[in-house]
């Protein structure tokens, strides 16, 4: 774990660049090590495997390209072949309608050469052809053969990556955050009753994917949520018109004229736009009256003349709002530090005292490296508080926002798939790290403790943002309405508790795209309105309702016998997310499933316990082995 003084805990970015981020790296190396030598694959053979595939490769690629080479020539000849026989035959019809010289000359080469040219592709290209084929055919099943050979070797390696990989790092790496790649319904019910939070999702949004966690114990969730918004769209029509004009020409007489003009309108009406926005919400008790808000604020924040100039800027609107503060009788008194005002921007705070607890020199000093890019991705960031919850939105995070190591399956070189495998690896850890920079920066969120919380009595263990998640990852079709044409938004009600496993209704909402045509009246040059059609899809609602089993595994895959639960959860048209089973539930009524689920794990806990138990009489013997060897050696003395 990299070292952490006192001071780090108050200069997240110094502590990124100094410590952490080269401690991560160094553990993610480690890390990919160890699954190397726990698999067993041999890098140095990989290696001399690999080098061999890309000689294997590269022989198939020029005896494609020699194969091609090959084919464009003949489809050259076969065309002068062609002019060939036409010069031919015109030649002929001109001999035979009027002897000349030319014309027969035009017969005779016009013939000889088609015929040549013939003779040249079937006999010369054609068996070329043929054997520059089979050749770049056995090249490229050799290619192949090896490429497969290879994959097979490193089949313990690709299998030994597992969803909560970057957590075990992170653990490892600092204690400044923790990471937890689900969301325990116990610190979704803290967020709610210590910290006031409602949830911040419109009908239309879904969680489909998210992690939790805590900065010095006060709890953090970060999610990407897929969002439905009704928006404008645009369509456009096009209509052909002609009419005529008479025109003089140049001796001054009349002409009539023909005059065609293509005419464009275009028509808007409402329709669905999905988006996947990635947002981190905090809950801290510090400032407990505060609110504000801030954006970005749109320049190259690292290059001093735009700063100076921007915070020159800022001044006046930073006294506007002042002086309108004033005469609505409310406090905006601007803090000394012009450039954290201006870049921060937080102009509606409503608390101008524990604004400024929460805003010290310090906390002003980290923000301003965060916006001015000492280390990151500089000014990317939204933030908003409202009491003791604040969010946190970035635009780096929409591109690396979780850990999906599936992408190794690519690769045939272990050297290649551990520089692949760290660059991602570091990648997404500061995309994480610096969606929690803005909260780390503040001192008071790092002094203040966490609200005490006693959990009552739990009616379940899935958390509704969880479910959403789980049902995402799980088939579309299983939820999608049938007249449905567009993606769909995945919402769940809790139902009940049956068995090990918690029931959530899933509520799915798409569109249905039908067909109109509109006519839009418009201008042409004839000077008349024509009604040009312009083609639109009127967007209608649509919903389904299913009802899901969720149940929590507690443990990683390796546990379970794969095939059984795949078994099971291929029944029940379900999907393994992570370490949960969803499955569709057929009746409410119906807990078959449910038992049967529960005698399948009660069979694999007591395949597991009764190994574990001859593994310890195992050892028992072995141990007691070697003290009896111990024994003779000392009596041999």
């Amino acid at each position: 774990m990299a070292e952490k003084s006192s001071a780090d805990i108050f200069d997240p970015v110094d502590y990124y660049l100094n410590q952490v981020s080269k401690t991560f790296h160094q553990k993610t190396s480690d890390f990919f090590d160890q699954k190397l030598k726990a698999s067993g694959v041999n890098e140095e053979e990989n290696e001399v495997a690999y080098k061999k595939l890309k000689v294997l490769e590269e022989k198939a690629n020029q005896t494609k390209k020699k194969k091609n080479g090959l084919k464009v020539w003949r489809g050259v000849l076969i065309f002068l072949l062609v002019v060939a026989f036409i010069v031919g035959v015109l030649g002929s019809l001109l001999c035979y309608s009027e002897y000349s010289l030319p014309s027969l000359l035009c017969a005779i080469f016009g013939f000889v050469i088609g015929v040549a040219l013939l003779l040249v592709i079937l006999f010369v290209l054609n068996p070329k052809i043929k054997d520059a084929t089979s050749e770049a055919s056995k090249a490229q099943k050799a290619y192949l053969n090896q490429a497969s050979i290879i994959r097979a070797s490193l089949a313990p390696l690709y299998n030994s990556f597992h969803w909560d990989d970057f957590k075990k790092i992170v653990k490892e790496t600092t204690d400044m955050f923790t990471v937890d790649e689900t969301l325990p319904e116990g610190k979704m019910l803290m967020l709610q009753d210590v910290y006031q939070y409602t949830d911040i999702l419109d009908k239309t949004d879904s969680v489909i994917t998210l992690m939790s966690g805590n900065i010095q114990k006060n709890p953090y969730i970060r999610m990407m949520v897929k969002g439905a918004r009704i928006v404008d769209i645009t369509y456009t029509g096009t209509l052909t018109i002609s009419w005529t004009e008479r025109v003089y020409d140049s001796d001054g007489h009349f002409h009539t004229t023909v005059r065609t003009q293509l005419l464009t309108a275009t028509y808007v009406e409402p329709g669905p736009a999905f988006t996947s926005t990635p947002m981190t919400i905090y809950g801290n008790l510090a400032a407990p009256d505060l609110s504000f808000s801030r954006n970005p604020c749109g320049i190259n924040t690292k290059d001093e003349k735009d700063v100076d100039s921007f915070v020159e800027k800022e001044q006046k609107k930073i006294q506007s709002y002042a002086e309108e503060a004033t005469k609505k009788g409310k406090v905006f008194t601007p803090l000394s530090n012009n450039e954290f005002e201006a870049l921060f921007g937080a102009y509606d705070r409503d608390h101008e005292v524990q604004f400024r607890l929460l805003f010290t020199p310090l906390a002003q000093q980290n923000m301003l490296e965060i916006i001015k890019g000492k280390a990151g991705y500089g000014d990317d960031f939204l933030m908003k508080k409202c009491k003791t919850i604040t969010l946190v939105q970035s635009r780096h995070s929409e591109n690396i926002f979780h850990y999906d190591s599936t992408f190794v399956g690519d690769f045939l070189s272990v050297k290649e798939m551990r520089n692949a495998y760290l660059s991602y690896m570091d990648s997404l850890f500061m995309s994480l790290y610096f969606d929690l920079a803005p909260l780390m920066a503040i001192p008071l969120y790092q002094m203040t403790d966490a609200g005490e919380y006693t959990p009552q009595a739990q009616r379940r263990s899935i958390s509704d943002y969880e479910a959403m998640r789980a049902v995402n990852h799980m088939p579309a079709k299983l939820f999608q309405h049938p007249e449905g044409d567009t993606d769909q938004i995945l919402r769940v009600s809790y139902l009940n508790t049956r068995q090990s496993s918690d029931r959530f209704e899933v509520q799915s909402l798409s569109y249905r795209k039908i067909p109109r045509t509109t006519f839009v009246p418009t201008l042409g040059g004839d000077g008349r309105m024509h009604n040009v059609p312009v083609a639109y899809f009127e967007y209608q609602p649509v919903t389904a309702v299913h009802e899901v089993g969720i149940r929590y595994m507690n443990e990683t895959k390796e546990k379970w016998d794969q095939e059984k639960l795949s078994a099971f959860l291929s029944s029940h048209h379900g999907s393994y997310v992570e370490n949960y089973a969803a499955y569709l539930v057929a009746s409410g009524a119906d807990d078959n499933g449910e038992k049967e689920l529960d005698s399948l794990i009660d069979h694999l806990d007591d395949v597991i316990e009764e190994k574990m138990e001859h593994l310890d009489e195992e050892i028992e013997g072995k141990m007691e082995a070697l003290e009896d060897l111990e024994k003779e050696k000392e009596t041999k003395k």
